[in-house]
């Protein structure tokens, strides 16, 4: 709510799978797209996501992984994640701390309880995330424009 409070209900999309969620989300002022979140193709790319995916299975990590795609250039991924990404030591989760590593994802520590008012004791942690803002495309140099200026006694002239 915070989010939408700052940029607006109409400027945040939100996706749920259970429909007495989604509800809870349109008494909110939301308009929320009902459905499977890894189901959820879109050409849109967003600056900001935030979420809070499941963490059975370590579905936590399908769910930022799949939102990666939609994150725009340069822009900003924090979620609420299973605690056992930090320690697990399968594939899934050895890959997913090197894509972090790779993007420089950071991981914080929630406070013990943090879910608690919800009904979970689950240890939780947040990681933030940013994409690559888009390269910066050089103009093209000929060979002749090269040969238009000289180095001499580390001054230039043109």
């Amino acid at each position: 709510e915070l989010a939408a409070e700052i940029v607006g209900h109409g400027n945040v999309v939100t996706l749920e799978l259970q429909e007495r969620n989604a509800a809870t989300l349109r008494e909110k002022g939301f308009d929320p797209i009902v459905g499977d979140f890894l189901a959820y193709e879109s050409s849109d790319r967003f600056h900001f996501v935030i979420m809070n995916p499941p963490f059975a299975k370590q579905q936590d990590i399908d769910h930022v992984l799949h939102a990666w795609k939609f994150l725009a250039q340069g822009g900003r991924m924090v979620a609420i994640m299973a605690a056992n990404i930090k320690f697990r030591e399968n594939i899934k989760t050895r890959e997913f701390r090197a894509f972090l590593e790779t993007h420089g994802g950071v991981i914080h520590d929630n406070p013990e309880g943090s879910f608690k008012s919800s009904g979970t004791g689950v240890r939780t942690v947040t990681i933030a995330v940013d994409k690559p803002a888009a390269p910066v495309a050089l103009p093209a140099v000929s060979a002749a424009a090269n040969q238009n200026f000289w180095l001499d006694d580390e001054v230039m002239y043109a």
